[in-house]
């Protein structure tokens, strides 16, 4: 077996004249024989992992979250399930406001979150970038229906088989919410998307273009109430589901193999409460969730294992600020942070603008 030496990180190796011999990347990986028959070194803990499977069931998790938030904090600010929607609706003794009398809106969303994992032969670091916009409008004074189209952009380095992944997630995703009076409201939503991109590993030695499908559900309940002053408390429950599929592929490349198809399921209960400071045209906030995976599947060393995992709760920490411009505009951002994942972290910053007439 010959070395094939790459000169600077990003150039492709070239072939010293052994065409079953490859040497890609600033490390040294060499990849020897084809198909079944291919050896691996140093090309990772698990160069012949597939990267679209190790990276999806934390993809889907962190997906569910942002959308159910996105969405549900647009409903709550449409009823009187925000701070300042609701300090008017308890001003008249329990009456549905919606937003005012404005009966329609449009609004708009976008972020990023980092995630990471240290798990044995799954280890991986990455953004998720994510776009989002909307229109709903006031049925009656107490019900909300919109819909919303989310774009989600994936940039994953995966360490364990020396490779990356890219790719983009375009969701469709309808929601209704409805203000049952003395501040209780809830929204609901479903979602689809179609899912494509590229996946390398092995130090570029094997490549390959993938596409999906994904599908989410979600509901939550909230209630609020007065805590004296401007102070506001807003208890919440929800529960979510998804689930994501990624189509086999064939790969190109000295290393090249067949990708089997992969997917993810996930059924996630939360509960937890936002607290709330409504001062004149200006609502900072704090929020706290536990989140349980009721069904799941996680990553560990030997692949994907559905259940059974010990790593199925986290705690999700919010701290934002919405700033009222006029009685028509606001805008607002929010930091986020997931802790108590055994060997995976996240965290992420995400903007909004709404405009209601």
């Amino acid at each position: 077996m010959r070395k094939v030496f790459l000169i600077t990180t990003g150039l492709v190796g070239a072939s010293l004249g052994m065409s079953g011999a490859a040497w890609a990347s600033s490390s040294e990986c060499y990849v020897s024989g084809s198909g079944s028959s291919t050896y691996y070194s140093g090309c990772g803990d698990s160069p012949t992992a597939s990267t679209t499977a190790r990276t999806e069931a934390e993809s889907t998790r962190s997906t569910t979250t942002t959308i159910g938030n996105s969405v549900s904090a647009r409903v709550a600010s449409a009823l009187s399930g925000g701070a300042r929607s609701a300090k008017t609706a308890m001003a008249e003794t329990g009456v549905s406001t919606g937003d005012g009398a404005m009966q329609q809106a449009l609004w708009v969303s976008m972020g990023a979150s980092t995630l990471s994992s240290t798990v044995p032969g799954a280890a991986y670091s990455g953004t998720m970038s994510n776009q989002t916009a909307g229109y709903d409008m006031m049925l009656n004074e107490r019900t909300v229906v919109g819909v919303s189209a989310f774009r989600q952009g994936d940039d994953f380095q995966t360490d364990f088989n020396a490779g990356k992944l890219t790719g983009s997630t375009y969701w469709l995703v309808p929601y209704v919410g409805y203000d049952f009076g003395q501040g209780s409201t809830m929204d609901a939503m479903i979602g689809v998307a179609y899912a494509s991109g590229k996946a390398m590993r092995a130090s570029s030695n094997a490549e390959g273009h993938f596409d999906g499908y994904r599908t989410m559900a979600a509901i939550n309940g909230h209630h609020n109430w007065g805590l004296g002053g401007d102070w506001y408390l807003r208890g919440d429950l929800g529960l979510s589901g998804a689930y994501s599929h990624t189509n086999g592929y064939d790969e190109t490349g000295t290393a090249a193999r067949h990708v089997d198809v992969s997917t993810s399921h996930l059924l996630q209960g939360k509960a937890g409460g936002r607290l709330s400071y409504a001062w004149d045209r200006v609502e900072p906030y704090v929020s706290a969730y536990y989140a349980y995976d009721f069904v799941a599947d996680y990553v560990g060393d030997s692949g994907i294992k559905p259940g059974g995992s010990d790593d199925a709760d986290e705690i999700q920490l919010y701290l934002g600020l919405d700033w009222y411009a006029t009685d028509t505009e606001s805008v607002g951002i929010e930091v986020n942070r997931v802790v108590g994942r055994d060997r995976s972290e996240a965290m992420g910053v995400m903007m909004n603008g709404r405009l209601r007439f």
